[in-house]
């Protein structure tokens, strides 16, 4: 008896935390930032794209302030932008699942 009172006493200490921190969510969740919606918000959009193993984030240039282009090699004659992330040598020697390497990886 004693031994399941105390299993209990440690089941019910393991499982206040996540009960806890689910209330907390729940009820926080109600809590609303803007009240009004702005239904003439402007949108934008944003392509992604990928070939299985890398994601590029497609943005149109018209959408982007002159000012950040600087610098990033670009030609007139085009409308998008595309960022990627990571590190250079592994994207262009990894276009593939077939081409990793440990070398690339590492």
């Amino acid at each position: 008896m004693k031994l399941f009172k105390r299993a209990l006493k440690y089941t019910g200490i393991l499982l206040f935390f996540p009960v806890i921190y689910i209330i907390i969510g729940l009820l926080l969740s109600f809590i609303t930032i803007n009240k009004t919606r702005d239904h003439n918000i402007a949108t934008k959009e944003i392509f992604l794209h990928t070939n299985g193993v890398h994601l590029d984030i497609i943005i149109p240039k018209k959408d982007i302030d002159p000012a950040l282009l600087k610098g990033i090699l670009q030609y007139n004659n085009e409308d998008f932008i595309a960022f990627g992330w990571g590190e250079e040598n592994f994207y262009i020697n990894t276009p593939n699942w077939n081409d990793l390497t440990f070398k690339n990886t590492f």
